[in-house]
């Protein structure tokens, strides 16, 4: 199969993933007041709706570290980092827990999706 077939058929798929994935952030958006965008370097940043200041990244880790941590298989793909790269006027008391409950959600939904 040549490249330019391979293409051709990769392009409805990659519709329909784009078309998902903004279906998902919508729905991210309207439950929990979170903007979320997917970069193709695997990043996800996540910002609220209220306070624009405050961001979050989540990283995928990198190999080396993913498959100490997972010990190989299908997991590995589940390490992630979490980041705060701005805090908005008033940062959340319980900073730490709120990192932990975003990173283990987003995980999960990365798992499902793959």
């Amino acid at each position: 199969m040549s490249l330019r077939q391979t293409e051709k058929h990769m392009l409805p798929l990659r519709q329909v993933f784009a078309a998902k994935t903004a279906e998902f952030c919508e729905a991210l958006l309207a439950i929990l007041g979170r903007k979320v965008a997917f970069y193709d370097n695997g990043q996800v940043w996540a910002t609220s709706q209220y306070s624009v200041g405050a961001a979050f990244v989540f990283q995928p880790a990198p190999r080396d570290l993913a498959a100490k941590d997972g010990g190989g298989g299908c997991c590995n793909s589940w390490a992630a980092r979490m980041q705060l790269v701005a805090q908005g006027e008033r940062g959340p008391q319980e900073l730490s827990q709120l990192m932990r409950n975003w990173a283990v959600f987003l995980s999960r939904c990365h798992a499902r999706v793959l």
